[in-house]
């Protein structure tokens, strides 16, 4: 007892010298000697384990790094688990941030994951060591995530004792970006559930993984979690649910989901769902999930009462050769079908009223199309155009060259992409008509630019350009014009478009042909995987 006293003593004296305390020799002597009790050395660790002192001993300390990691490993030592947290802020000095992780680890709860309010003397020594610490412990634990490798015991309890301080904290957005960082899917939906407003935080949490850089089987089980949390809540968010399926790659649920906003009773506040949710799927969709969801659609309809899959078929007259039916009094075997009786009166048939869900349905697969984004885009952008025609006018005046001439046509069809409008050149025919050769191929192909999007006068546009029975010698002006038919239907068209350009390569006799062929089918394809 006199010797325990007596060390405490030097210990309190030795931490008052002016300039701090210095060479530590003695107390680690100390808890190398046999000749120590225990209680001693426990005094000694605890004494140590304090930034204050550690700071400038630490190089001493050092030294001594082994008879502190054995009284760890002494189970008589009822501060083992201080002298592991001591060892541990020794190999943090040293630059050994995994032997000083594995050694926090072995300290347990007294590893506290809250450091204390930075010191006068040594400032913030203390939240550097705890947040290095965390760094390494999230670094070691995601690693052996995504390798499938085993997890230490205590290093999960670890990364376990940082989400629920978050938790208590109501940091519910840090905890779910930790929680896709470390892949723990279930800490999501723990966050998720704590949150007051569980619609927002599912929507902010959508968003982070659609954008962020995850793998594939790692996004897919977030968004399956989500999309189940989704459909808990009171009033779904179906747009999400929908960016949601998109990812997923279920294009039979989003086309389920469009079909009950539909057929829902408040028709007109879901049908208005149901169209942002296909402007949003033409927008964020490939055009092979857009197309899935439209065959999908058209497989529910022809499973509803009344539709054409599920209707009876019209009654037919027996023919005369059926011997065991008789004719039907009204038509005799004429195989005439009877007369509506408002014929018969002389007034005309009344039209049957279209069933208010076709009409979504119908207008939902023309967004689906792309047909009524692409005429939107167009009317913006014919209502929009400021082009300042006395630039090109100025920049037509200036050319001297063959060069300058084509620089000329193509700033003309950027400054009018989509604009419809082709003044320019109907006004300077006569000038436009010196291209020759891949100019006159260019001079052509800006229809396409110009005219972006109106598909339905295509033909109609360029029927002077296309190629006719009688070719061109050179054909740049014909290839041209397959070009611009494809840049017409750029990011769209159909199979139509496609067959056309085709027969048009097949048929092709000059390179020019063929390279605006080649050159108009890979625009209509362009971004249709998108």
């Amino acid at each position: 007892l006199q010797k325990l006293k007596m060390t405490i003593y030097l210990l309190n004296e030795w931490k008052k010298r002016p300039g701090g305390p210095q060479d530590p020799t003695a107390f680690m002597r100390t808890l190398e000697s046999e000749r120590a009790s225990l209680r001693e050395k426990e005094v000694i660790v605890k004494a140590f384990d304090d930034w204050d002192v550690l700071t400038p001993t630490w190089f001493e300390v050092a030294d001594y790094l082994p008879a502190i990691e054995k009284l760890h490993e002494n189970k008589d030592f009822t501060e083992r688990l201080r002298a592991a947290l001591l060892a541990s802020k020794v190999a943090y000095c040293l630059g050994d941030y995994k032997g000083a992780l594995l050694l926090a680890l072995s300290a347990g709860e007294l590893f506290s994951l809250t450091p204390r309010g930075g010191s006068t003397v040594v400032g913030q020594q203390m939240s550097r060591y705890v947040n290095r610490m965390i760094e390494e412990a999230l670094d070691t634990y995601k690693t052996a995530k995504r390798n499938g490798a085993s997890i230490d015991v205590r290093l999960e309890a670890l990364i376990n004792r940082l989400f629920e301080r978050n938790l208590k904290k109501r940091d519910l957005r840090y905890v779910i970006g930790l929680a896709i960082d470390t892949r723990r899917v279930d800490m999501i939906k723990t966050a998720i559930n704590a949150a007051e407003d569980q619609s927002v935080l599912l929507t902010e949490t959508v968003a982070s993984v659609l954008e962020g850089q995850i793998d594939t089987g790692l996004r897919h089980q977030i968004l399956d979690l989500l999309l189940r949390m989704f459909c808990e809540l009171e009033q779904p968010d179906f747009v999400n649910v929908c960016q949601c399926l998109i990812k997923l790659d279920k294009p039979a649920d989003v086309a389920d989901i469009i079909d009950k906003l539909i057929s829902h009773e408040t028709q007109s506040d879901s049908a208005l769902l149901a169209y942002q949710i296909a402007f949003d799927l033409y927008e964020n969709a490939t055009q092979q999930f857009v197309k899935k969801i439209l065959a999908a659609m058209a497989k529910l309809d022809n499973e509803l009462p009344g539709s054409s899959a599920a209707s009876p078929p019209p009654p037919t007259t027996p023919s005369p050769q059926d011997g065991s039916a008789s004719p039907s009094p009204s038509t005799g075997n004429t195989g005439l079908q009877p007369v509506p009786e408002a014929e018969q009166l002389g007034r005309p048939a009344t039209p049957t009223p279209e069933n208010p869900k076709s009409i979504v349905s119908r207008r939902i697969r023309k967004i689906l199309r792309g047909e009524e984004t692409i005429r939107h885009h167009m009317q913006f952008l014919i209502k929009n155009n400021h082009t300042d025609m006395l630039v090109l006018k100025e920049m037509k005046d200036c050319v001297r060259t063959a060069m300058a001439h084509n620089a000329t046509l193509l700033a003309n069809g950027l400054m009018h992409l989509g604009t419809t409008c082709d003044d320019f050149l109907r006004e300077n025919l006569e000038w436009i008509s010196k291209a020759t050769n891949w100019n006159k191929f260019n001079a052509v192909a800006t229809l396409g630019m110009i005219h972006r999007g109106h598909e339905a006068a295509a033909l109609k546009l360029l029927d002077p350009y296309l190629p006719k029975a009688e070719a061109d010698q050179f054909g740049f002006k014909e290839g041209g014009s397959l070009y611009a038919y494809g840049m017409m239907h750029a990011h769209h068209g159909n199979a139509v478009v496609t067959k056309y350009l085709r027969d048009q390569l097949t048929a092709a006799q000059t390179a020019s042909v063929r390279h605006g062929a080649c050159m108009g089918t890979w625009t209509r394809h362009h971004g249709q995987s998108r």
